[in-house]
């Protein structure tokens, strides 16, 4: 098998794998706040929204 950057490929594809699910989790949260912030036109002080 190969080694990238020294590091064997089941430890790469693992940490890759967590790094889709992690990421995805965040997209999906931060679409759920964007909905609800929208929905229910409440001001959202994290943009500066008026």
């Amino acid at each position: 098998m190969f080694e990238l950057l020294g590091i064997p490929p089941q430890v790469l594809f693992g940490q890759l794998l967590l790094g889709l699910i992690n990421g995805s989790f965040y997209a999906v949260l931060s679409l759920g706040l964007a909905v609800i912030f929208g929905l229910l036109n409440i001001i959202n002080f994290t943009h500066g929204a008026q």
